[in-house]
């Protein structure tokens, strides 16, 4: 069958099959924590956190002299600091005070650390350190590490009350959720994408996802998705986390596809094996960009990155995720969609990346998600420059700052080469 018939026959069970359903999660305040004590050390973490709220480096080196520094310079936190743009002259200052305070010690190296002491390194949070695990080189900040905790408590509730015989099976970084015959049938699609993924892709990308925070389960049939829809409303409900309509389980038993928090639900009923698939591999890479960016990226990146996942392994992209539960008339397009965004370009209405970076799940278009895919796309065609990207945008640095340093082209530069990229292929 051609490609562009194959794919139009995919829309209808994938472009709406995905809906982003968003809850209200305790998060930490910035502003109240963002600024450490006055008799305390600045740590890594305190500057990361300074950064993000925009203050100026002038700033946060003032802060040191007058509270010390906290942590030791080795060559791990002097990429991290550069990376916040820190000069090579204060880096050196920097290198050149005495760590003081209880966190004065290096900062975890890229390398696997042995785990503390009786903890289990096959385990999340079995390795030294808050959320470090064996094979994983991010290091994750304590509250991530509650967040990723509650997230595979919650899991573990929904699976013990739902009734389903869905059971984990661990791939390298997703906790995939399936019967036994389902697992067997689907796992390897899921291996293959994060091999591809790691292949293609530098740290943090290849070996930076912690399990817990990113799970799929596959419900093979349409009472199974009910009951587990119904448990995993109840589960997040009695946990405090509130849903944003009051509708959200009514709508949520409408779809065939939730995704809440790090758990990525899908029907298997009526889908076939192609269209599981790529419902896989678009779950993978969104969760990813998620997770790496501390969900600071922007959602054109991040849905762009699912669809990157996608056709690695598909070629042409057709899957979408949607904040809410509209019909936006998502599964109209027939065409490829390289080939919409070539037209949008020859007819001017893709014009700065302040206009795609604004794009966001919950009133996206068909048109905007291939716009997002192909900028993405774009991006990571330099894997190395597209994963310090990733780095950058996890520590808060705003998007097109940081593309325009990583990437060394602007504005209009930009888009000319977006442009190019586009025409070219």
């Amino acid at each position: 069958m051609p490609t562009a018939v194959r794919a139009i026959r995919l829309l209808s069970l994938i472009i709406l099959a995905i809906a982003l359903l968003a809850v209200t999660m305790p998060h930490r305040a910035v502003g109240a924590e963002a600024e450490p004590a006055a008799t305390e050390p600045i740590t890594l973490d305190d500057i990361r956190d300074l950064r993000r709220e925009r203050t100026s480096i002038k700033d946060i080196m003032s802060a040191i002299e007058k509270r010390g520094l906290g942590f030791t310079v080795d060559d791990v936190a002097e990429k991290q600091l550069r990376r916040m743009s820190f000069s090579s002259k204060m880096v050196s200052q920097l290198k050149g005070k005495k760590a003081a305070g209880p966190d004065a010690a290096p900062v975890a190296g890229a390398g696997g650390e042995a785990p503390a002491a009786g903890g289990d390194p096959k385990q999340p949070g079995g390795a030294a350190g808050p959320g470090r695990i064996a094979g994983i080189r991010r290091q994750i900040d304590a509250a991530t590490d509650e967040e990723y905790k509650g997230i595979a408590e919650r899991v573990k509730k929904i699976v013990a009350s739902s009734g389903t015989t869905v059971a984990p099976r661990l791939t390298k970084h997703i906790t995939l959720l399936a019967n036994p015959k389902i697992a067997a049938q689907f796992g390897p699609n899921l291996d293959r994408v994060e091999k591809l993924l790691a292949d293609r892709f530098p740290e943090p990308i290849a070996t930076g996802v912690d399990p817990r925070g990113s799970n799929i389960v596959l419900l093979e049939t349409r009472r199974e998705y009910e009951y587990w829809m119904k448990a995993l409303y109840k589960v997040h409900e009695d946990a405090g986390l509130k849903f944003n309509s009051p509708d959200a389980l009514k709508s949520m038993l409408a779809t065939n596809a939730v995704f809440v928090q790090g758990i990525f639900s899908v029907c298997l009923e009526g889908r076939d094996a192609e269209s599981t698939g790529r419902s896989l591999a678009f779950a993978a890479g969104f969760q990813y960009m998620g997770q790496l960016t501390n969900n600071h990226g922007p959602d054109a990146i991040r849905t762009g990155f699912g669809n990157v996942a996608e056709a690695m392994v598909y070629h042409d992209p057709v899957t979408t995720v949607v904040s809410g539960y509209g019909d936006r008339g998502l599964g109209g397009g027939q065409a490829r969609w390289i080939d919409t965004v070539r037209q949008r370009f020859k007819n001017h209405k893709v014009e700065s990346l302040a206009q795609v970076m604004a794009y966001t799940t919950s009133n996206m278009t068909l048109d905007q998600y291939a716009d997002a895919w192909s900028f993405t796309e774009m991006l990571a065609s330099d894997p190395r420059n597209f994963a310090e990207l990733v780095t950058s945008l996890g520590e808060g640095t705003e998007p097109a700052a940081a593309i325009g340093k990583i990437y060394g082209v602007k504005d209009e530069a930009l888009m000319k080469h977006w442009t190019r990229f586009v025409l070219g292929r």
